[in-house]
């Protein structure tokens, strides 16, 4: 148990081997061969007790093997199914799992939140996606049919709010990684440049979901010409007919 939460968990950086090799020795005097630990310190590799493929030894070398990373994975699926109260419950559990382990143990799990963002990024992009996706559909239908019907205004309203208020939470998920992995830690590791354009691409999608908002469907909801291209833009007048008929335009 004390190597399986050893991966990402070490005293200080450089010391894998050592916390590997350092979980049992029941061999006497330690270089007597007679045990696992005994032989890997004594010949200086790792000792293989069971067959491993290539997966296996990749997922190990990686640091996968330790409690916080699971409830890490676990959390990022219930966020990414929409279990928002799960999720929540399982961050913090991930937390309290490391503080716990830190505290009654000597070792410290590095890159916490290198270990966060790898396994949220994506889920973070596809939920932004589907926002956005959820703003055009909304302001595509709204501003097309309901030509001999007034607008649900008390809905429309409600979708706006939750999808801005959907994305503000999903750009302060992805600014956190900003201060805790960009303003801190060795500025040259690869993975600085990948959470850099990471959350470049989520500011692009807050901004672009904002934009269809409010310079669309708020618009759309008040009778009021469109800011951007107004109606005499041809592709306003395809996407948006209601919106225009509502302002005056054929």
């Amino acid at each position: 148990e004390k190597e399986w939460l050893a991966h990402d968990v070490v005293k200080h950086t450089g010391e894998r081997e050592e916390v590997t090799y350092d979980v049992l020795d029941t061999g006497y005097g330690g270089y007597s061969g007679l045990s696992p630990t005994a032989e890997a310190r004594a010949t200086g590799t790792r000792v293989q007790l069971y067959p491993e493929n290539e997966d296996d030894l990749k997922f190990m070398d990686q640091g996968r093997l330790n409690l916080v990373h699971l409830w890490l994975c676990v959390a990022t699926v219930a966020d990414c199914i929409g279990e928002s109260y799960l999720a929540r419950a399982f961050w913090n559990t991930s937390v309290e799992a490391r503080y716990m382990t830190e505290a009654v143990t000597y070792f410290e799990f590095k890159l916490y939140y290198h270990s966060k963002w790898e396994v949220l990024h994506k889920s973070t992009l596809i939920r932004m996606f589907e926002q956005l996706m959820l703003m055009l559909m909304t302001a595509t239908y709204f501003g097309t049919f309901f030509y001999y019907s007034q607008l649900p205004i008390p809905f429309m309203a409600v979708v706006c709010a939750l999808g801005f208020v959907a994305s503000m939470l999903k750009l302060m998920e992805g600014v956190q990684f900003v201060f805790s992995i960009l303003g801190r830690g060795h500025r040259t590791m690869q993975r600085h440049t990948y959470v850099s354009e990471w959350v470049v691409l989520v500011a692009m999608l807050f901004v672009i979901i904002n934009v269809v908002i409010w310079l669309y469907l708020l618009p759309i909801m008040k009778n009021w010409d469109l800011p951007v291209g107004h109606c005499e833009s041809a592709l306003n007048m395809a996407l948006f007919p209601l919106a225009c008929h509502a302002v005056g335009h054929p």
